[in-house]
């Protein structure tokens, strides 16, 4: 492999042991991935890479609304160092730490006692105290629209970035949003692909093979072969509204039809219907996502600038050639030990 795309669009993070793994993986003995500040000095911690070969490949990190808490500590660890291009949306902004008291009655409170901080300093946390719960929820009312300021740092090569509002990528690209008629067709063609691999479709029903081949209760599909004779086949079916699929549609629509027949599908037969209401109820962007790949795979590429606010201008050659610019780190062993990935800030 000589170059990687990590895909974090959608992940909603988890344990920060595990993503400090993730980015250590990439990031060389002694780099600074993520600090933790409280109230008091005993909440005060950093995690250090320890690793002592990482992996030099050039990244792009892809990242979306949705991506957030361990899964932003990894976005702001590589941005901060310039080890990868962010590419996608601002990330949703969720950087607190938080501990359980316990209480009586087997209940619990749940309280805030620090924040996760980027290498540079940066607080990945959004502000919330002068927004309604579904305001901050939705990303309606970003930090700047409420009159408060951003945090501004500088990267390992100068460039300048700011926090207090979750990560913002280096090349913004917005998702493919669903229009009327494909949100229209979302329920048939979940229909129509659980009737295919439960071999309920006269003609083809050799695709229930994809039922049987595999044994975890939701099925990879990506590998189907999907056919524009067997895509035809959804015109037999009606959207909610009763409305018929004319040939037409289906013939504009291959591309999406075909995507969303891919998309991973649940094994239980007719027990999928908790699936059908979580993806009526997921946003309107299409899972094809096409344009954030398309960025992802090829960035633009300028001459080196150390002192330019673009990441893009930080690459030069092909993706396969490592740039030396982003495999830099900051000596940090004159003034503070980099022997541990967790330690107490001196």
């Amino acid at each position: 492999m000589t170059s990687a795309i990590v895909d974090l669009r959608g992940n909603g993070g988890g344990l920060v042991d595990q993503a400090v793994k993730v980015a250590e993986r990439f990031l060389p003995k002694g780099t600074l991935i993520v600090s933790q500040h409280g109230r008091t000095s005993a909440d005060d911690l950093e995690w250090v890479s320890s690793n002592t070969a990482a992996e030099t490949m050039p990244l792009v990190l892809l990242v979306d609304e949705n991506t957030a808490s361990a899964s932003e500590i990894v976005a702001g660890a590589f941005q901060d160092r310039d080890r990868a291009i962010i590419v996608g949306e601002r990330t949703f902004g969720k950087g607190l730490v938080q501990n359980v008291i316990d209480l009586p009655f087997k209940t619990g409170l749940t309280l805030t006692a620090a924040r996760y901080y980027t290498p540079s300093g940066r607080s990945i946390q959004r502000d919330y105290e002068q927004i309604s719960r579904y305001q901050y929820f939705s990303h309606l009312t970003p930090s700047a629209d409420i009159g408060l300021p951003y945090y501004e740092a500088k990267t390992l090569t100068d460039r300048r970035v700011y926090g207090g509002n979750g990560i913002s990528p280096d090349v913004s690209s917005e998702p493919v949003l669903m229009n009327a008629q494909q949100l229209a067709l979302l329920d048939p063609i979940f229909a129509y692909a659980n009737d295919l691999i439960n071999g309920r479709v006269p003609g083809f029903e050799s695709y229930a093979q994809y039922r049987t081949r595999q044994s975890s209760n939701t099925l990879d599909l990506s590998a189907m072969d999907l056919s524009d004779e067997l895509i035809s086949k959804l015109g037999i079916y009606k959207t909610a509204d009763g409305a018929a699929i004319s040939p037409k549609t289906i013939t504009r629509e291959m591309d999406f039809i075909r995507s969303r027949q891919q998309r991973p599908a649940n094994k239980g037969g007719d027990k999928g219907s908790s699936r059908r209401r979580r993806t009526r109820a997921c946003s309107r962007k299409s899972d094809t996502l096409r344009p954030q790949i398309k960025k992802a795979l090829s960035p633009k590429r300028k001459s080196l600038d150390p002192t330019s606010n673009e990441l893009e201008a930080q690459l030069t050659g092909d993706l396969n050639t490592p740039c030396a610019i982003r495999n830099r780190i900051i000596d940090t062993s004159k003034d503070r030990r980099c022997d541990n990935r967790c330690r107490i800030i001196k």
